[in-house]
């Protein structure tokens, strides 16, 4: 078995760097040098790069709709509903706008379906596009919470509110007529 230097691992009768690191070569080695020669050290690959096992061969860039915001990483990690990466080697996802969410393989935002709303633009990665409120109706892709039609029958207290009530009827008469 071959002993290899510390900051390298043996693997299949060599010695290479470990999964999350690339080899760096002394400087002055040409690049056909590379293949027999030991890599001077091995680097932690960059955000926004991976590298899933061992050898002696670069880091990869995560692929869009993925990031890896750490160093030294074996995988990226997908973007989530409501984020966006359109381009490679990226550390960071982006935050779609608030009436658009995002959906596999997270490359870009698009606006929600008719019949659906999105109900917060905070922490929109937790938010997605989801169906309408029963006692509303959401006519627009791009239907937001101040843009809700609230149904004859139903009222808010601000076109900000996502808590819809139904008008209370005493006796048949109700003094809330409903809708916006």
């Amino acid at each position: 078995e071959v002993g290899c230097p510390q900051h390298l691992v043996h693997h299949q009768g060599v010695c290479v760097c470990g999964g999350g690191k690339e080899p760096k070569y002394a400087s002055g080695t040409s690049r056909s040098d590379e293949s027999n020669l030991l890599p001077a050290e091995c680097v932690p690959c960059g955000a926004g790069h991976y590298k899933s096992e061992r050898g002696n061969y670069p880091c990869n860039e995560c692929q869009a709709g993925s990031v890896q915001p750490d160093t030294g990483s074996a995988k990226c990690v997908a973007c989530l509903r409501g984020e966006y990466q359109r381009f490679n080697g990226m550390a960071q996802c982006g935050l779609c706008d608030p009436q658009t969410t995002s959906s596999p393989p997270f490359t870009s935002c698009s606006e929600c379906d008719r019949g659906t709303c999105r109900y917060s633009s905070e922490e929109a990665s937790t938010y997605t596009c989801k169906p309408c409120h029963p006692l509303a109706t959401c006519p627009l892709n791009s239907t937001t919470v101040p843009t809700i039609v609230l149904n004859d029958g139903a009222w808010r207290l601000t076109n900000r509110s996502t808590a819809l009530q139904r008008c209370r009827a005493s006796g048949g008469y109700s003094p809330c007529i409903g809708g916006d």
